[in-house]
């Protein structure tokens, strides 16, 4: 069969097209990359499913190509051309069809649950479509609230596929100044504060038994519930803008079964910093280590510094701490093996 036969019989024959037949119509589009799609590549594109990556770059720029890409368009690959989508009116305000089949997908909890996408992604997604503008590319757009708000709703359905540790996990978040207005290292999209209350959350939703505290100088227990935002956390784990001891979350901590001998111990602790930290009255190694000679000599403590320093609070040479430096959206996959003993 030659060639353009064989990419004309490929039309129509959807999921049962051998690779052979998508190669000949990328080899097509190749050669015809300075001219305008026409309407039998619209329809080759969606009935071969061909993905954005087959395309000619020059043909990303039209509106109805991004109309025929999005029947089989993975979400992943979705939420990460949001921006463009609405920046070249495929997505308005005004609830087109295409922006309307976009959010009723967000709202889908079986494809959230196909896609596998751990909810960071979403926030990610989220945030950075809300501001109206990437980091690094030049383009703009106008955020269609409608889109905005399905975003948080795959964030929060998302959370079906994060597996829960199983573990007494007591996660505490430095509650100082710099962590409003300082950036997470490896993404820009979000402050440390939205970062910190994300993973937060994101424990609380999917594991039984979890505390969470804010410190600085002081420490001061709170709580999430599922009514509450990104927003909301971070506020709630916010103390005041002074100094932080990192020691403190294990001094409560062994004060909290001294005083009730008969509570589970902690199995885990997630310290979140900026490391504008000092030690106080004690190193927090040294605080762990009479919480394990203690309670639970099996304790773990995962570090994760937002911002990258010279110094962490832990032992690097000890197996049961874990360091993260920055953060990203396979950093909660990492962490929850590491807390299940599976690293």
């Amino acid at each position: 069969m030659q060639r353009n036969a064989l990419f004309r019989w490929a039309v129509g024959k959807g999921e049962g097209v051998p690779a052979f037949a998508r190669l000949a119509a990328y080899e097509d589009f190749a050669k015809r990359a300075d001219q305008k799609p026409t309407t039998a590549d619209l329809e080759a594109i969606q009935t071969l499913n061909l993905p954005r990556e087959a395309l000619p770059t020059a043909w990303l720029n039209e509106q109805d190509v991004w109309g025929a890409l999005l029947p089989s368009m993975p979400l992943w690959a979705l939420t990460r051309n949001l921006g463009n989508m609405t920046k070249l009116g495929v997505i308005d305000a005004f609830g087109t069809g295409a922006g309307n089949r976009i959010v009723a997908r967000l709202k889908d909890a079986d494809e959230i649950r196909r896609s596998r996408m751990h909810p960071y992604h979403f926030l990610v997604a989220q945030v950075t479509y809300a501001q109206g503008h990437g980091m690094k590319a030049k383009g703009e757009w106008t955020p269609v609230p409608a889109i905005v708000d399905a975003l948080n709703d795959a964030f929060v359905l998302a959370h079906q596929n994060v597996t829960p540790t199983g573990k007494n996990v007591l996660v505490a978040i430095d509650g100082s100044g710099s962590m409003q207005s300082g950036r997470v290292v490896g993404n820009d999209y979000l402050s440390v504060a939205q970062a910190a209350a994300a993973l937060a959350y994101t424990f609380v939703q999917t594991d039984t038994s979890v505390v969470t505290v804010g410190f600085t100088q002081r420490l001061i227990p709170f709580s999430i519930t599922k009514r509450d935002t990104i927003a909301s956390v971070a506020q709630k784990a916010y103390v005041a803008p002074e100094a932080t001891d990192c020691a403190l979350p294990f001094h409560w901590a062994i004060h909290r079964q001294t005083e009730n001998p008969k509570a589970e111990s902690v199995d885990a602790f997630v310290v979140i910093t900026d490391n504008e930290t000092w030690s106080g009255r004690e190193h927090p190694q040294q605080a762990l280590k009479r919480y394990r000679e203690q309670y639970n000599p099996k304790a773990k403590l995962v570090v994760i510094a937002m911002s990258a320093t010279r110094a962490t609070i832990g032992d690097p040479n000890d197996p049961n701490i874990l360091d993260v430096v920055g953060f990203d959206a396979s950093a909660p996959a990492i962490i929850g093996q590491f807390i299940r003993g599976e690293l």
